[in-house]
């Protein structure tokens, strides 16, 4: 009867012991969590009370709403920026070798402050191109992450040469080089940031011929050149406009829908022309033509020698100014055995009868004057 007694007595001892000892719970310190504010760091740690259950623990949340932004690890940690300001009511599973705990338990409650806000990106897309040698502008724009102050850098990649990013999100200065560049910026508000990889095409500046070439004029003669071909205007930003600058005389004028030189010279000499070409994107370039003006194509002969027939005549039909002359004869006769040459104007031959033969010579040149004037030869015996 005494052994009954001493085993029904260790029995209760047991019973009773038993529970306390592993009776467990998240610790008083657990649900104290602190009040988090929207757009800054968060952090708690969930605890078992440690002497308890089967070690080691895992923590994960099984019910009720999490504040967003935040998240909780294995270990028990609640960290992140909250995003969303509220009361936010949840449980936690615990989770040892003794199986699945804690989801009976109080649950946890964190409040959040703050107003609502998205968070910090970058709004912008894309860049504008730019051009060699044109001034360069662009902002970068974000959104969210609050009313704090934002700071803008390069985080990756090489910008065009010439350009920089300041620290309020501008891009500029003067591309160098051409090619299309490729990089990321970044943008913080001190509490948070955002990337973004972004590109820039830079296109060559408007570039001219090494030796432009301008067409000769000639006083008193309708001029036409147009400088798109003077010039082989490439690069830049079609289509160009054109405009004169300075240097353009009387008789000289300027077509600005065609970058057309044109009008017919006053004198002769060497004109410095200077003219601007502009592209799309307002780049503008000048440079100084040079146009020789030629005198006015003239006859300078004004009477020819006697010639005697059988022999051999030869008399040259003189011209002062003018590009390229080319003689011909526009009216009359020349005596029989004579010829003009087309060439040089020279008249030459042996003539066969005497007379006095009446005739007009025609001198055309290259840039488009023309003169003509009558002659008189006389052939003796």
């Amino acid at each position: 009867m005494r052994f009954i007694r001493i085993l029904f007595l260790a029995a209760v001892i047991a019973a009773v012991i038993s529970p306390t000892a592993g009776a467990g719970g998240y610790t008083d310190a657990s649900y104290f969590t602190p009040v988090g504010m929207v757009g800054q760091s968060y952090s708690h740690v969930v605890q078992w009370k440690p002497g308890t259950g089967c070690p080691p623990y895992t923590y994960s949340v099984v019910g009720g709403v999490f504040p967003p932004g935040l998240s909780l690890s294995s270990d028990g940690h609640i960290t992140g920026k909250p995003t969303t300001p509220g009361t936010y009511t949840f449980y936690i599973r615990q989770t040892d070798n003794c199986g699945i705990e804690g989801e009976g338990n109080a649950p946890f409650v964190i409040k959040v402050e703050g107003s609502a806000e998205p968070p910090l990106a970058i709004a912008s897309s894309s860049a504008p191109g730019g051009e060699v040698g044109l001034s360069y502008a662009a902002s970068l724009a974000a959104t969210g992450g609050g009313s704090a102050s934002r700071a803008w850098s390069l985080a990756a990649g090489a910008l065009p040469p010439g350009l920089a990013l300041s620290g309020e999100g501008k891009l500029a200065g003067v591309p160098t080089t051409s090619g299309t560049y490729t990089f990321s910026v970044a943008v913080s508000n001190g509490t948070s940031s955002a990337t973004k990889s972004l590109s820039i095409t830079v296109i060559p500046g408007i570039a001219f011929a090494a030796a432009p070439v301008v067409p000769q004029a000639e006083v008193r003669t309708p001029y036409s050149a147009t400088v798109p071909t003077i010039l082989g205007v490439s690069g830049g930003a079609p289509p160009y406009s054109y405009a004169s600058v300075s240097g353009f005389p009387f008789g000289i004028g300027f077509d600005a829908s065609t970058g057309t030189i044109f009008g017919s010279p006053r004198e002769a000499g060497t004109l410095h022309l200077t003219v601007a070409v502009s592209d799309a994107n307002g780049a503008r370039r000048e440079t100084t033509l040079e146009l020789v003006v030629l005198p006015k194509l003239r006859i300078v002969s004004r009477r020819l020698v006697t010639g005697s027939v059988g022999k051999s005549y030869r008399m040259s039909i003189r011209v002062n100014g003018g590009k390229g002359p080319v003689w011909a004869l526009a009216a009359g006769k020349l005596p029989t055995g004579l010829r003009l040459n087309r060439a040089t104007g020279m008249v030459q031959g042996v003539p066969r009868r005497t007379g006095t033969f009446a005739f007009s010579v025609a001198v055309t040149d290259a840039l488009g004057a023309k003169v003509s004037t009558r002659f008189t030869l006389r052939i003796s015996r």
